[in-house]
């Protein structure tokens, strides 16, 4: 189990859990399942910023903070591919920093920070067995 949170650490394999699907996925489409597939994100996003700004609205920040990072999320990645698809290289690079920094850098240190108690609590349950050197 500790060997598997070094293994996880050094990988930073959440990252790549999250990224590799949707981008790839979408790059392997056909030009009319992507362009649905990109519709649904586009729309996805939309009515995240729509239930944000209501829950900002009611005071519910938290909340409208996840609402925002959804938004960012879907439509970051349908900005990536329409730019790839145009050929549009500004946007490109637009979209890909907005994606590296709002969606996966949280995650880096969103999984650092599990892989930590994790690491941490395996230590202490081998220590309360009696089982480290």
């Amino acid at each position: 189990m500790k060997e598997l949170a070094n293994i996880i650490s050094k990988e930073k394999e959440l990252e790549s859990i999250v990224e590799a699907p949707l981008v790839y996925l979408i790059e392997g489409m056909s030009q009319d399942e992507a362009k649905k597939l990109l519709t649904l994100f586009c729309g996805v996003g939309f009515y995240a910023l729509l239930e944000s700004q209501k829950l900002m609205e009611e005071f519910r920040f938290n909340e409208a903070r996840h609402s925002l990072f959804k938004a960012i999320f879907y439509n970051s990645i349908a900005m990536l591919r329409m730019a790839r698809t145009t050929g549009d290289t500004k946007l490109e690079d637009t979209a890909s920093e907005i994606y590296e920094k709002a969606v996966i850098a949280p995650i880096g240190k969103a999984s650092e920070r599990v892989r930590k108690e994790f690491i941490n609590s395996f230590e202490k349950y081998l220590k309360d067995k009696g089982l480290t050197n």
